[in-house]
């Protein structure tokens, strides 16, 4: 395995020798026992790895600067913020602030529309919070009541100029219509994957009223996100369940809900790896919003926000809070 360290003014290689199959292994059997909740083994799994990919080159590392991640193979998939030093006992996201990016064409693109839009002063959020969506297509899914109480506590934060949508003001037709004018859109609903068709992948939302009859259709899916312009979006945070990566082409990196809004011209994105609690998640995301209004960058308050959930004995397992990273480029809002 090679790891590059690159700043602006030099570049460090490592070469790690390491089974290919034996860093999928490790990085599958980590992620699926903190979905577990297996405290000692998933700690045992996220050692090994910091081992692997961070001790190398920590001498490298500065506690100053932001730490990007562009992963690659299984690794798209890793909570970086969970990895566990050996010797301070620390998590990543205690030590440093961390987001991720798809690649490097990315990071560089995004990050330069992040700069011209870094000079705007006031935001408009627009917060979408546990629709109505279509029931008996969908026995399985739950009503997200903390999802409302999120999207309204975090209104409070953009108090001139927010939109929020719940329960049946969140139709599709509303949504589409307010996306391209927000800077600031959070979404806390219900995200389905779709295998067969990652651009068929989409967040479920209210019917039209008085339109049972296509209440089924009533969702944002990626296919529509690509042919938006965003050009005026600053942030979008996914406040739902593994909306960072549902797949991987080769050589193209990690495919997903997020990317469809990166693709669309949004900067940053704040996406999750797996499916996530919904109330950890809400007490995260109103942190989250907190941070960033005392003019705190979105990947320092990410961290912010991780580290004092991780503080919490309720949530202080990496299941409740790792699972959520900043995806694409640097920004200072």
């Amino acid at each position: 395995m090679l790891v590059w360290c690159i700043t602006r003014s030099e570049i460090f290689t490592r070469f790690i020798e390491v089974d290919s199959s034996t860093l999928k292994d490790l990085v599958t059997t980590a992620l699926k026992q903190i979905r577990q909740r297996d405290d000692k083994g998933s700690a045992d799994s996220l050692r090994r790895l910091y081992d692997l990919l961070i001790a190398p080159v920590s001498s490298q590392l500065d506690p100053n600067k932001v730490l990007c991640f562009i992963p690659d193979e299984p690794l798209h998939s890793l909570p970086f913020g969970a990895l566990m030093s050996t010797t301070s006992g620390h998590y990543l996201a205690q030590d440093y602030r961390l987001m991720t990016s798809p690649s490097s064409t990315i990071l560089i693109e995004s990050s330069n529309r992040a700069q011209a839009r870094s000079t705007l002063r006031e935001e408009r959020l627009l917060a979408v919070g546990n629709p109505n969506f279509d029931r008996p297509s969908n026995p399985n899914l739950s009503d997200l009541a903390s999802a409302e109480r999120e999207v309204k506590e975090i209104a409070r934060g953009y108090p001139a100029n927010a939109r929020v949508l719940v329960g049946p003001q969140a139709t599709r037709k509303t949504v589409m219509d307010e996306l391209p004018r927000a800077q600031v859109a959070h979404f806390a609903a219900h995200y389905q994957i779709d295998p067969q068709s990652q651009l068929s992948s989409k967040v479920l939302l209210s019917p039209e009223p008085g339109d049972r009859a296509h209440a089924q259709l009533s969702a944002l899916d990626s296919g529509d996100i690509y042919q938006m312009d965003l050009t005026r979006t600053r942030l979008v945070v996914l406040s739902a369940c593994q909306t960072g990566i549902e797949q991987q082409l080769r050589g193209e990196g990690p495919i997903g809900f997020a990317r469809s809004f990166l693709v669309a011209g949004v900067p940053v994105v704040v996406a999750s790896l797996w499916p996530v609690d919904s109330e950890a998640t809400s007490e995260l995301m109103i942190l989250f919003h907190h941070f960033r209004k005392q003019n705190l960058s979105t990947t320092e308050a990410l961290t912010r926000a991780q580290r004092e959930i991780m503080n919490r004995e309720k949530y202080a397992d990496p299941y409740y809070w790792a699972g959520f990273t900043a995806i694409g480029g640097y920004s200072e809002f």
